[in-house]
């Protein structure tokens, strides 16, 4: 859900032998989701960077044959020649509900398409660009990019623009104590090397209202190790939920 293809650097964790996540020689991060709660497996994320760099294909795997939904990210286009990481175009379906995702840039504006179902139509809106500061994983470059002015104290606000909600939600990023993120699954690094962060609402009330997103950072090579909190993709019911994803790096 999280990643751009200018995440780089040596490896974070190696994935575990036995896990259900298979190695692909392909994928350039794989990515294992399990329940928040129980630890229960729940799917595999599997990224591929473009040749090119200008995109990255993910595709969401119950068991490895079973494919059940893909998205495609895309750092440049017509309207956007120069590549942007935090904001790039996305398409995402779910095949197994129909659910479609996209956001895609025309002129100054982003268009935000979202169809909730095969049978749905679709519910579109426009977001002025200078409201548009992250899509999809986006936060990820922010947080990169701005590690040391983080770590240091200072808060940034984002404008995420969501094809789900139809509007740029003001968020804000953060750095907290390691214990402020829950249950943090070590894997083989050592607790010292983690870094934690809040992507949260930027409205005071909001946040004590909703739980924020908790990303756990190997703070040597900056790259993302954990997310904790409501994923892009929904069950088979198209509900909404919660998981903790852990990266895999094979390069």
């Amino acid at each position: 859900m999280l990643l751009s293809a200018v995440v780089m650097g040596i490896l974070s964790a190696s994935l575990p032998a036995d896990s259900e996540c298979v190695q692909n020689p392909d994928a350039d991060i794989v990515g294992r989701a399990a329940d928040v709660e129980t630890g229960e497996f729940l799917y595999c994320e599997y990224h591929f960077f473009g040749d090119d760099g200008k995109t990255t294909r993910v595709e969401y795997h119950k068991a490895p044959s079973r494919l059940f939904a893909k998205k495609l990210l895309r750092y440049t286009s017509a309207e956007q020649p120069q590549a942007d990481p935090a904001r790039p175009e996305v398409e995402q379906e779910d095949f197994r509900i129909g659910e479609k995702r996209q956001a895609l840039w025309r002129g100054d504006k982003m268009v935000l398409r979202y169809k909730s179902a095969a049978e749905e139509p679709w519910r579109e809106t426009q977001v002025a660009e200078r409201r548009v500061d992250v899509v999809d994983g986006g936060f990820d470059v922010v947080v990169r990019e701005h590690w040391d002015e983080l770590i240091g104290g200072k808060a940034f606000a984002i404008g995420f623009a969501s094809p789900v909600h139809q509007r740029s939600i003001k968020l804000q990023v953060t750095a907290k104590d390691r214990d402020k993120c829950d249950n943090m699954q070590v894997s083989d690094l050592a607790a010292e090397q983690l870094q934690c962060f809040y992507v949260e609402p930027k409205n005071r009330l909001l946040r004590w209202l909703v739980e924020p997103l908790q990303l756990v950072y190997d703070s040597q090579s900056r790259r993302l190790h954990q997310y904790c909190g409501v994923v892009n993709v929904k069950n088979g019911e198209g509900k909404s939920f919660s998981a903790r994803i852990t990266y895999y790096y094979q390069s």
